[in-house]
């Protein structure tokens, strides 16, 4: 990843499960199963070397806390046997996301409150299970939403969330240099949810700290008010000052949002899924992924949703994902 190449290996979770799939060929080489008898894979993050993952292991009882794992790949994409980290929630708390630190020496999980609307995030070291948090009032609820919510710049001292009080709500980047304390005061501004005439979810700070990246759409109901085509597509906004960079892969369809997976160092490169106007309305035949070059789509013959790699203006589809087999958490 430091040269900027495409990972070679995905772990996607699928049916309690977890699957090392090769990105070229989409072939499996393992299947990780829960360790516990009644336990479920629930999600899983990756550091920055291709070759270390965490996964978060449920419990069907909903009284043990969820407990997290970690392996590590050959070089010929093999897990090793899964190691237990010293990581273990609050009561009272909800697991919202979670993000491996780049050098797989630290963990952060953003917690939601389930009844006095606190919002937190906590970061483990590993090596001894120390935790350092910073709470916030999550204005009636938990302002977090999704697996996705957390990510490193490379350096580990920057972590990226998104804040969605009041809505739509911003990406804020916390500095793991301030002590621990309010969530919101050891933070800033980063990008609006909502800028540039495009609506992200699951934002992702590069690990060079310079970018914010996002799938994006924009509405029939912005497109009038801005007089530009509806859309998805995936934004790039300026770390620093929150403004748009770049719009790529745009499509004209207003199916609904792109999705982030992955990005480079810089954000040349990303890896996304692109919607399908099937998921919207199953009676309608199904648009496809494929090449995109400014605002002009080329089809492919393939079934939504379809995972792909953009650079700049192209999308190329990656092999071996199809719409028979959704994945509810899925990192390269």
């Amino acid at each position: 990843m430091a040269s900027g190449l495409i990972p070679a290996y995905f772990v996607a979770v699928n049916d309690k499960v977890a699957f090392v799939q090769a990105t070229a060929t989409g072939r499996t080489l393992a299947t990780i199963r829960p360790p516990s008898a009644d336990g479920s894979i629930v999600a899983v993050s990756a550091a920055s070397d291709d070759r270390t993952f965490a996964i978060v292991e449920a419990h069907v009882n909903g009284i043990e806390p969820p407990t997290v794992y970690l392996f590590r790949l050959s070089s010929s994409g093999q897990p090793s046997a899964l190691s237990r980290l010293p990581v273990s929630l609050p009561s009272g708390m909800e697991w919202i996301g979670f993000a491996l630190s780049p050098d797989a020496d630290k963990l952060a999980v953003a917690e939601g409150g389930a009844y006095d609307n606190v919002a937190a995030i906590a970061v483990y070291t590993l090596a001894t299970g120390a935790v350092r948090a910073w709470t916030a009032d999550g204005g009636g609820g938990s302002p977090f939403e999704g697996a996705g919510v957390l990510s490193w710049t490379q350096d580990e001292r920057t972590l990226s969330f998104d804040w969605h009080y009041p809505y739509p709500g911003q990406t804020r980047l916390l500095s793991l240099d301030a002590s621990g304390g309010n969530l919101l005061t050891a933070s800033r501004p980063g990008a609006a949810l909502a800028s540039g005439g495009w609506d992200c979810v699951n934002t992702v700070i590069t690990p060079d700290g310079k970018t914010i990246a996002c799938g994006a759409r924009r509405s029939s109901a912005s497109s009038d008010a801005d007089g530009q085509a509806p859309g998805f597509a995936f934004a790039e906004y300026d770390a620093a000052d929150g403004k748009l960079d770049h719009v790529l892969g745009q499509n004209p369809s207003d199916a609904g949002f792109a999705i982030l997976l992955w990005t480079n160092a810089s954000g040349s490169v990303l890896i996304g899924s692109v919607p399908s106007q099937y998921l919207y309305c199953p009676i309608a035949t199904p648009s496809t992924a494929g090449v995109i070059t400014g605002d002009r789509f080329v089809a492919s013959p393939a079934m939504p949703p379809t995972v792909g790699v953009i650079t700049g203006d192209r999308f190329v589809a990656l092999p071996g994902l199809s719409d028979d087999f959704e994945f509810p958490s899925i990192t390269w």
